[in-house]
């Protein structure tokens, strides 16, 4: 990112001469109702809109993968289930995830068009 932009170029309140596009794929454990009751998903396009204005164009396309599977044996940590029960995450793992994996690749694609 830091070769695309000069710091000059703040000084000057330029954008670079040929805007990039640019993606943010976030993944984390909260589902996606618990990413927008913390809020995470509001910071987190804000992160894109930042990073969209560093690569002189629009804000970044965003992806969010919640739900992810963290741990392979999810009864050696102190987790409660009703923050993360391990049977919906195997159940969100094998059917969502590679939907996910679908987006992000849909994606890159996208972003080298």
């Amino acid at each position: 990112m830091f070769t695309n932009v000069s710091y000059s170029s703040f000084d000057h309140g330029r954008k670079m001469e040929k805007p990039k596009r640019c993606a943010m794929i976030v993944t984390m454990g909260a589902t996606d109702g618990q990413m927008r009751q913390i809020g995470y998903d509001q910071q987190f396009n804000y992160y894109g809109q930042q990073l969209g204005y560093m690569m002189g164009g629009r804000p970044a396309e965003m992806l969010y993968s919640n739900d992810a599977y963290q741990f392979t044996d999810y009864s050696k940590y102190n987790i409660s289930v009703d923050r993360a029960d391990p049977v919906q995450k195997k159940k969100h793992l094998e059917e969502e995830y590679p939907k996910d994996l679908d987006k992000a690749y849909e994606l890159g694609r996208r972003m080298c068009q």
